[in-house]
């Protein structure tokens, strides 16, 4: 960081400099105010340190000068003095000053001043950017105005273009880039007025500013003149003092805008940046909470296949062992008849023990039992691959009633004896869909029809085709939705169920599913019955 230190005492600019140097700042001197603008022109500065006493001049007189200018409008100046009065405080901050410290304070606290307000700009990221010379265009058809104007502006800092008509005027436009633009009213071919019009239809010179000249001081010219798009209005007659008060208002005006735009246009950036952040974390954590959705069916899924699996299997195993006992017993008859040594009426006496006809009845019985009970294995293994269909991406024609009796299998172990389930199916065409993701609907619509009923009740499934759609109706005679959160059971999160029972993505995940299979699903619901709607168009596979 550039430092000027301005100070008529070479002993407290030495002591200044040391000091900030060795904590790592640059440090400019200048003994005059003379000096401290020369070097201001010279050098990039972030900041000032100004004595208060100096010979012969008012260093708030320099202060009210540099913000008066475009150009160090904003540049932090840090007063140094031995006065202490609440009064001078005021009035070095009325001028101007950004920090006010005591000579009694001591350098380390200068320091300190110095280091809070760099830290503060490039917190907020609005430090100074690299001054460049301001290009003004000065365009008057009177030559003697323009080299005095020219000669005038130049002194203080301003690089200055010319053109004795606004049709050069605009050409110079297209050719260089200029800050800001000293126009006069009356000229011959294309006037002020006209020129100031032609510039604001320009969308590459509309912002620039715009200052009109004129020997023209009523209220009706200056209305004109703002009204055709200038940004100030002075009279030819004034001081030239004057129009380099307006061109530094307007310049400070405009790099204000700049800034800020700069600001905005970096803080939107950012925010840009951190929707996208904030929206991939979303993604992932949305893609993970379905995940978890998924696997907490899965798991219900589990439950289910196994209770349906191990009430025939168990069925099955105990046949096993009556096949097993029976079996062991006719071997150890047809052992007694290979024996020369034993009797008939030993062998016979043996048939009576173990009624060889009611064990030979009982062992056709059990192997046909088993024989159902592993074709029901069969059966829930085929639904299971029916109704497991999660990971296929592409669309079949499927029986959705099929679906429907496939995820009541899977529910089995869940609905409560009390529950009666009420079919009432209709015929329906075969529907162009992803069965998987339908059964994946079905399954949760199903549980939380179960999950509502307490002991006895009723679910109801209706199906029929109407309008070219295929219409499904779930119906429950549970304990309800509240009124006033029916509209609620879709948003992502929302459950009913008390904490910890539920994730609050089912019917949101529900809603999606019918969603992409462009149909409707609505739900009314009172005390004792809730109802879902599903609607389904019908579409022929292409």
């Amino acid at each position: 960081m550039n430092i000027l230190v301005i100070d008529d005492s070479p002993t407290q600019r030495a002591v200044t400099k040391l000091y900030l140097e060795n904590k790592g700042y640059v440090i400019f001197e200048a003994s005059t105010h003379k000096d401290a603008l020369t070097i201001l022109h010279q050098e990039h500065i972030h900041l000032i340190t100004l004595d208060w006493e100096m010979h012969d001049e008012c260093p708030l007189d320099l202060v009210r000068s540099l913000r008066s200018g475009w150009k160090y409008f904003d540049l932090p100046v840090v007063m140094m003095t031995g006065r202490n009065q609440p009064e001078d405080v005021i009035e070095a901050m009325n001028a101007g000053c950004d920090d006010f410290v005591t000579k009694d304070d001591g350098i380390e606290l200068l320091e300190i001043r110095i280091r809070r307000i760099l830290s503060f700009l490039k917190r907020l990221e609005v430090e100074s950017s690299q001054r460049h010379q301001r290009q003004i265009l000065l365009i008057d058809d009177s030559k003697t105005f323009l080299a005095a104007t020219k000669h005038f502006l130049e002194e203080y800092q301003f690089s200055i273009l010319t053109a004795d008509s606004g049709k050069k005027g605009l050409e110079t436009l297209e050719k260089e880039h200029v800050d800001l633009i000293v126009v006069d009213w009356m000229m011959p071919e294309m006037n002020g007025l006209d020129f100031i019009r032609h510039v604001r239809e320009n969308d590459l010179y509309r912002e620039i500013p715009i200052i009109m000249l004129s020997g023209k001081d009523a209220i009706e010219d200056i209305v004109a003149a703002i009204e055709y798009g200038a940004d100030d209005f002075i009279n030819k007659d004034m001081d030239l003092k004057l129009l380099e008060k307006k061109i530094g208002v307007l310049l400070r005006i405009q790099e204000q805008y700049r800034r800020y735009t700069r600001q905005i246009i970096e803080d939107k950036k950012r925010i840009e940046e951190l929707v996208v952040q904030r929206t991939q974390e979303l993604k992932q954590t949305h893609t993970q909470l379905i995940q978890a959705e998924k696997m907490s069916s899965l798991g219900q899924m589990v439950a289910g296949i196994a209770h349906e699996i191990n009430n025939p299997l168990s069925f099955v195993h105990n046949n096993l062992y009556i096949i097993k006992t029976d079996l062991e017993n006719i071997c150890e008859l047809l052992e007694k008849y290979q024996d020369k040594h034993l009797s008939i009426e030993d062998i016979k006496s043996f048939e009576i023990e173990i009624d060889i006809e009611e064990t030979i009845d009982e062992l056709k019985d059990v192997l046909e039992n088993s024989s159902t009970g592993v074709q029901r294995i069969r059966d829930i293994v085929l639904n299971l691959r029916n109704f497991a269909r999660l990971d296929e991406g592409e669309r079949k024609s499927v029986d959705l009633y099929e679906g429907i009796d496939n995820s009541l299998m899977i529910l089995n172990h869940k609905i409560k004896k009390g529950i009666t389930i009420d079919k009432n199916y209709q015929p329906i065409p075969p529907l162009f869909c992803e069965s998987g993701r339908l059964n994946q609907v079905f399954v949760n619509i199903l549980n939380n029809a179960s999950d509502a009923i307490e002991e006895k009740g009723t679910i109801r499934i209706e199906g029929y085709e109407e309008n070219n759609h295929i219409v499904l109706i779930f119906s429950d005679t549970g304990c309800g939705i509240p009124k006033e959160q029916v509209e609620k059971v879709f948003e992502p999160f929302y459950t009913t169920k008390p904490v910890g029972d539920g994730t609050g993505l089912g019917l949101s995940i529900v809603y999606s599913i019918i969603e992409d299979h462009k149909g409707k699903i609505s739900v009314e619901s009172e005390p004792g019955k809730t109802v879902f709607r599903i609607e389904l168009p019908v579409e022929k596979k292409r």
